[in-house]
This record gives C-alpha cells, structure tokens and sequence, in this order.
C-alpha cells in the first residue's frame, strides 16, 4: 500500500494533503535509454494530465537526464510522418510520452513509457507512428495511469 499511515488525526494543511496524494499518482523515473535509428515509436494516448517529476516539465526532465540540460535542437521524428512524408514539423518541442512499435495506445499502470522530444505537431496525431531520426537517448518511466 502506497501513503502515509492511516490517522484520526484532522490534516491541518490541506495543499500538503494534496501534494502527497498527487506524489502518489504519477509516473516515476527509472532511467534513460538508447533508441536506434530508424526505430519505430508513437504516442502514450491520454497522457496529458501526468503530473510532473520534480516540478519539472517533460522535456526539462529529458534535457536534463539526456542532454546535459541543453534544450533538443530538433523534434526526435524531425519532418518524419508515417502517414505523411512531406509534412513538416512546427519547431515547437515537448516532451512526448511515446512507446515503441507503429500504434498508439492507452497504457496500463505500471507499462514502460519513454519520454522523448517531439513537436507539438507529433504530439498531436495518434494516426501517425514516427522514427528515430535525432535524439536517440530517451527517459523511461513507470506510467501512473
């Protein structure tokens, strides 16, 4: 069981109650990964709303664990749609919740997910798989949902 034992005892600090509860909801890091080129990913669907590690935002948390805390200077799939082909990137970088294969899906609690860079183009189309064309180092997680 996840939390802090049970008590009679009245939370005097209703945002620290809700601090340790989100603690409890949310993927955890577990450590980077290598991705070779040409490899197949597509999109973690619904996961929007997965609450952030150490207050920092998806792709903060890539840069930092992939990148020295550089910023990616291009989408991972850069201008590379498999639906598509000559469809460009918009330039404006995230940190995706991605998985390997060709399909995106919803993911169980407890699945390996990986967040890698990819625009906001990407991150938007659950239609299209992508592949490995930059940033081949990725951060793994254990998923909340």
């Amino acid at each position: 069981m996840y939390g802090r034992p049970i008590s009679n005892e009245p939370t005097a600090d209703k945002a620290t109650e809700l601090a340790e509860i989100q603690e409890l909801v949310r993927s955890t890091y577990v450590g980077t990964v290598l991705w070779a080129d040409k490899d197949d990913f597509a999109n973690v669907k619904g996961s929007t709303h997965d609450p952030k590690i150490d207050g920092l935002s998806w792709i903060g948390l890539w840069s930092k664990k992939c990148n020295n805390n550089n910023a990616p200077q291009y989408c991972t799939s850069h201008n590379w749609f498999s639906n598509d082909h000559d469809r460009p990137c918009n330039g404006d970088l995230i940190g995706g919740h991605v998985i390997t294969g060709q399909a995106s899906s919803r993911e169980p609690e407890g699945a390996t997910v990986y967040i890698y860079p990819i625009c906001t183009r990407h991150n938007a189309n659950n239609n299209s798989y992508m592949h490995v064309l930059y940033n081949n180092r990725g951060v793994q997680l254990k998923y909340w949902e």
